[in-house]
């Protein structure tokens, strides 16, 4: 079995994890409720950004 040895993504998580506690710190539980059950209306990590057609159109014209 392979180990990976790459542990960037840990660190992304423990950074976003206390960047949370920092904005949550001292809100009551209705309030830390609300925040995490908003995240999931924000646009989905597979909903990549897509440049209007004409800009796309034009992006490959320019080659």
């Amino acid at each position: 079995m392979v180990q990976k040895s790459d542990f960037r993504t840990v660190g992304f998580f423990r950074k976003v994890r206390d960047e949370q506690t920092a904005m949550l710190a001292g809100k009551s539980h209705e309030e830390i409720m609300l925040f995490f059950s908003r995240l999931g209306e924000g646009p989905q990590p597979n909903e990549a950004f897509q440049p209007p057609l004409a800009a796309a159109r034009a992006g490959d014209l320019a080659l």
